[in-house]
């Protein structure tokens, strides 16, 4: 099999958590829209019963205020969290050899080549960052690609390879 594009890089930190932005933006924006509604409603409805109980507006606005408050911090540690436990499983199992080396040939892509193998036809979808592409397979398995990594082909070639296979 002919190589297409090779590409190795160190994932770090910083390079991780942003591929996990990226994933988490997919999968909790509809469950953080759900959860605003509620909040809005549920806000709603305590100021309703606030103002026909005669409570002044100065209240109603204070509880916005911790509504709010309590939204906010819900909303932004649950994604972190998550992914500072997926760094920490990630650098436990790697043994802290993070270096990556993905190989694409014709019909599939080889992560360190033999350890990981997937089929094009397998990949759900490519989500893409500022710095990296994340290849998503239909088992929920991602694969992140650094941008600059690539020492042969690069990643517009990866792409069509993919959406080839994906048709």
């Amino acid at each position: 099999m002919e190589t297409v594009a090779e590409n190795e890089y160190t994932l770090t930190k910083k390079l991780f958590f942003e591929a996990m932005r990226r994933m988490d933006g997919e999968n909790y924006t509809p469950a953080v829209k759900k959860s605003l509604i509620v909040i809005a409603l549920l806000w709603a409805a305590l100021a309703f019963v606030t103002f026909r109980a005669g409570g002044h507006v100065a209240i109603i606005v204070l509880e916005l205020l911790v509504v709010l408050a309590l939204a906010w911090t819900l909303l932004r540690s649950i994604p972190g969290k998550r992914s500072k436990r997926a760094w920490d499983t990630l650098c436990e199992r790697s043994g802290g050899d993070l270096t990556r080396h993905i190989r694409f040939v014709e019909d599939r892509m080889e992560v360190a080549p033999g350890d990981l193998i997937i089929n094009y036809e397998d990949v759900e979808k490519v989500l893409e960052t500022q710095h990296m592409l994340i290849i998503v397979t239909d088992g929920k398995k991602g694969v992140m690609v650094l941008k600059d990594g690539f020492t042969k082909g690069d990643g517009d070639a990866v792409k069509a390879l993919i959406n080839e296979w994906r048709k």
